[in-house]
């Protein structure tokens, strides 16, 4: 942190900005079909809405997908109804709309909630929907990657130019064919070294 300004406290926490990982990045474009290299602008149509300010602009979809779209996250509910009105397939619109639904919950929450099923597997349960839903679309899909908040194990008096963590990398199998890891712990155990890091001391 040499030269960032950055300082802390013991009792601080680090809250620190994942991205998500290559492979699933590659799986997400590939699903969707969508050109990694393309440019976009983001701009907003509503007044009281803010355009995410980690986009640059401009902006690459393989960028978004990287580090904005919350991809290896659990969709909300809305995620299954917006699906279900960009479904051609008969079968699958009834699907998604009866997840949706609050009759459908008990059902969601075995087939998502409780194996802990992310964005990118549903979307390839239902790969007719997934490569007709426009690329604007997938702002109001899928919400942004969270930073996740860790304890700070360091001092400022030991280590003047650093910060550390004790981070345990989380994963574990499940009935779903990848196993699950934890978002920014696997992310922060393949960092690069010298490679740059988003960080808020709170």
């Amino acid at each position: 942190i040499s030269g960032s300004g950055i300082m802390y406290s013991p009792g601080d926490v680090l809250m620190v900005q994942p991205s998500n990982r290559f492979d699933l990045v590659d799986d997400f474009l590939s699903l969707l079909q969508l050109d990694p290299t393309k440019q976009f602008y983001l701009q907003s149509n509503d007044p009281d809405v803010t355009v995410p300010s980690l986009l640059p602009k401009p902006c690459t979809v393989r960028y978004a997908v990287e580090h904005y779209f919350d991809i290896a996250g659990m969709p909300r509910r809305y995620f299954f109804e917006l699906l279900a009105f960009f479904a051609s397939s008969e079968l699958e619109k009834e699907k998604l709309r009866e997840f949706a639904s609050t009759e459908g919950q008990e059902e969601l929450f075995s087939y998502c909630y409780r194996p802990r099923r992310t964005t990118l597997e549903v979307l390839e349960d239902f790969p007719g929907v997934g490569q007709v839903v426009p690329f604007e679309y997938l702002f109001d899909l899928i919400g942004p990657i969270q930073p996740r908040a860790f304890s700070i194990a360091s001092s400022l008096m030991a280590h003047k130019d650093e910060v550390q963590l004790l981070v345990a990398v989380v994963h574990y199998k499940t009935k779903l064919h990848r196993p699950r890891q934890g978002l920014c712990s696997s992310w922060l155990a393949h960092l690069r070294p010298n490679q740059g890091v988003g960080l808020q001391v709170r």
